[in-house]
Parts: structure tokens; C-alpha cells; sequence
């Protein structure tokens, strides 16, 4: 949700931006919202790890609406303790363009997943905010400043340090921009809807759509998952909604701006899970060029923080 979305105390939608305007972050209420994205980074990327093992036995579609529809089942308890007036909308069309968008990010990305080494595609997942604030410039119709132009310049400069070009680009890089692209219209969409929707009303008809978009494309392809397998997918679920609502309550402690760098963390442990569990050694210009977009993405969220004329980046979504 954009910054200034009403604050219910439920949990935002996933990839939502910064709570409400505020000032500085005390010291302590910064150091704990550094932990919470600390924690929401690994819990992140460890649902990833897990996608990318289940990708091996399971349909990337079959997963993905297992993992949200698992999903939706955790976050029953915050949804049902609001009651019918709070979910009341007169904008439901845009609530479904949301999903549609979002689910088609997730089916790409998870698709992604099974297709190219992990470091790179969390490095190139980066890439979400930068699309995200060129749509608003075009969209919302933000102004353009000279320092937001050259930090987009140089975070889509570390996007081709990832991708290297000149050695061609896969299809595994290719659907993770696809969906960075399409999140990054999804969190337009969220800032629109926040102008009159609450976070909880945007989280619930999120949470119903999106499994119900995904089901018939994971009708075709599906296979009856074992024992293990459905004990990994709820894993990843709750993993998935930890990462959520950690990075929802550090957005509530401290600004965007500030936070941003630690997300970084993503590709560290990205790194080491590729390694250590699918034996991925990865490669330099993915750690060189997943800095060069993270330093970009939060510059451009510090800047605008600091302007406050615009709302900041947020980072890319859990998943």
C-alpha cells in the first residue's frame, strides 16, 4: 500500500510500501524494524528455495496457487477479525485487476524459479521498484527530477550487469523481468486503490482472487503432491506471509528510504542457498549488479522520502 493508505492494523498487501508519514525513526523502533527486514529477506528467499525444490515434482502453477491459497488460510484470523463493514468496496474491478496482475507475477516468477540459477533471479527481482517508479512518472504522472532520473539510470545499468546481453538472455531472467514489470503494475495499482481502500479490504479481496486466478492453470497440470511435498508447501506459505508481515511492520517503525538497504540481505542468502543446496556457485555480476539496483532503488526511496512529494519505491514482494 502507498504512504498514504489508512493503517487498520491488519497486514498489507504483499510488497506494500511504507505506512503512514512520520518522522524519524527512533533508535530503537529503527533497530528492530532493520531485524524485521532482516527476517522478512530470509523468510523470503527460503520460500524460494523451497519453490525452486518443489519446481523439480511440481507444476510452477500447482504451486503457486497452493502457496497462496494456503496462504490465505494463515492470515484467516486477522481478516475475520474486522468484520463485513471494514471490506466494503465500490471498486472491485480494480480489486481484480490487482490480483490478475499480481498472479500473473507470481506464476512467472515461480516459473523463473525452475529455470535459472536462484541468485540471479532474486538479484534481477530488484529490478520491480525501478519499473514500479517509471510507471508512476508516467502513470500518476509524478514529477521527474534530475537525482531520480540518474539512480533509474543507474539501476537498470545494474540490470544489464546481471543479464549480460552479450551472452544472450535466458528465458529464467526473461520471466523474472516479465514479472518484476508486472508487480511493478500491481503496486500502481495498490496505490490507487489505497486513495479509498483499506489495507485489510485490499489483503482480503487479494488473498480470494488470486488462488482463484490461479486454479485453472493449475487444473491441467496437476499432480496429487505427497505427504512431504504438502508439508514443504505450507512451509513456504508460512514463510511467505512471515516475510509479508515482517516487512509490514518495519515499514511501520521506520521509512522506506532507510530500510531499503537491508533488503539487499535477500541476494546474500540467495546466494548462500543456491549454493550450499542446489550447488550454484553465483555469479560475480549478479552480486556486482544486485548492488548496483539496490543502491540505485535506495537512493531513489531517500530521495523521494526526503522530498515528500512522491511516495518512495518499496522493495520487490516476498512472493
Amino acid at each position: 500500500m502507498p504512504a498514504d493508505a489508512p493503517h487498520d492494523g491488519a497486514p498489507r498487501p504483499e510488497g506494500a510500501g511504507p505506512g503512514p508519514a512520520r518522522g524519524r525513526a527512533g533508535g530503537r523502533d529503527l533497530g528492530t524494524a532493520i531485524g524485521l527486514v532482516l527476517l522478512s529477506a530470509l523468510a523470503a528467499v527460503s520460500m524460494h528455495g523451497i519453490v525452486r525444490h518443489l519446481g523439480q515434482s511440481l507444476h510452477p502453477f500447482q504451486i503457486a496457487f497452493l502457496r497462496f491459497a494456503l496462504g490465505g488460510v494463515i492470515l484467516l484470523p486477522w481478516l475475520m477479525r474486522a468484520g463485513r463493514q471494514a471490506l466494503a468496496t465500490s471498486r472491485i474491478r480494480l480489486h481484480l485487476l490487482r490480483a490478475v496482475l499480481n498472479a500473473a507475477a507470481l506464476l512467472c516468477f515461480f516459473t523463473a524459479l525452475t529455470l535459472a540459477p536462484l541468485a540471479q533471479l532474486v538479484a534481477l527481482n530488484f529490478t520491480a521498484p525501478l519499473f514500479a517508479s517509471l510507471l508512476a512518472i508516467v502513470m500518476l504522472r509524478e514529477r521527474i527530477r534530475l537525482r531520480r532520473t540518474l539512480g533509474l539510470a543507474a539501476g537498470f545499468a545494474g540490470m544489464l550487469v546481471i543479464l549480460r546481453p552479450d551472452l544472450g538472455i535466458g528465458p529464467g531472467p526473461a520471466l523474472t523481468l516479465v514479472s518484476s514489470l508486472l508487480w511493478a503494475m500491481a503496486m500502481t495499482t495498490i496505490r490507487v486503490l489505497g486513495r479509498t481502500e483499506s489495507s485489510l479490504a485490499s489483503t482480503f479481496y487479494a488473498s480470494n482472487f488470486i488462488p482463484l486466478i490461479c486454479l485453472p492453470l493449475a487444473i491441467p497440470v496437476w499432480r496429487m503432491p505427497d505427504a512431504g511435498q504438502l508439508g514443504l508447501l505450507a512451509v513456504a506459505a508460512g514463510l511467505g506471509t512471515l516475510a509479508t508481515l515482517a516487512l509490514t511492520q518495519a515499514f511501520r517503525l521506520a521509512e522506506v528510504g532507510l530500510l531499503m538497504p537491508f533488503d539487499y540481505t535477500k541476494l546474500i542468502w540467495a546466494a548462500v542457498i543456491g549454493w550450499v543446496v542446489f550447488a550454484e556457485r553465483p555469479a560475480a555480476s549478479a552480486l556486482v549488479g544486485g548492488a548496483i539496483i539496490l543502491a540505485a532503488t535506495s537512493y531513489v526511496a531517500w530521495r523521494e522520502t526526503r522530498v515528500g512529494r512522491a511516495a518512495p519505491p518499496a522493495p520487490p514482494p516476498p512472493g
